[in-house]
């Protein structure tokens, strides 16, 4: 088995797909060796996404000490404002196919529907649907109903 070059598969959202193209490079790292940066090229862009409107691309890394079947992380250089609006992914209500959060509105919430970006780790952008500062719920959602009553008991800012 030739390990001189080995591939990168990853799973991208439609929002940042069509950032990228063949031939961009990104940055490879693994928990493995923290310190070491290997640029990598994009060789695949799938032409269709899957039912979560993931795209998968495929990236080459020359190797340079990964043994095939190692978990990496892949940074591609999407353009993105300094500061973007992220919330943890447990916020959403139904998850990513029907994005929705409770949005904290006295003592009781309202439902709000959320256009959602990139992924970061446990969170995720919001492109639109919240604004700065508001306060969304992010456990004990399924327990609501419309005339529940909240207490915010742990807020982080």
């Amino acid at each position: 088995m030739d390990v001189s070059v080995l591939k990168a598969i990853v799973y991208v959202s439609e929002n940042n797909v069509y950032d990228l193209n063949i031939g961009q490079t990104a940055q490879v790292t693994s928990s493995i060796f923290p310190s070491k940066i290997v640029r990598g090229v994009i060789k695949f862009i799938t032409p269709k996404g899957d039912e979560n409107h993931n795209y998968r691309v495929e990236v080459e890394i020359p190797n340079s000490g990964y043994k095939a079947g190692t978990y990496v992380s892949v940074k591609f250089g999407f353009k993105k404002p300094s500061e973007a609006l992220q919330i943890p992914k447990i916020a959403l209500v139904e998850g990513v196919k029907n994005p929705y959060v409770y949005v904290v509105k006295g003592d009781g919430f309202e439902s709000r529907k959320v256009e959602l970006g990139e992924e970061l780790g446990e969170n995720i952008i919001i492109r639109t649907g919240l604004l700065a500062g508001e306060k969304v719920i992010t456990s004990g959602q399924i327990n609501l109903t419309a005339k529940s009553k909240i207490e915010i008991v742990n807020s982080k800012n």
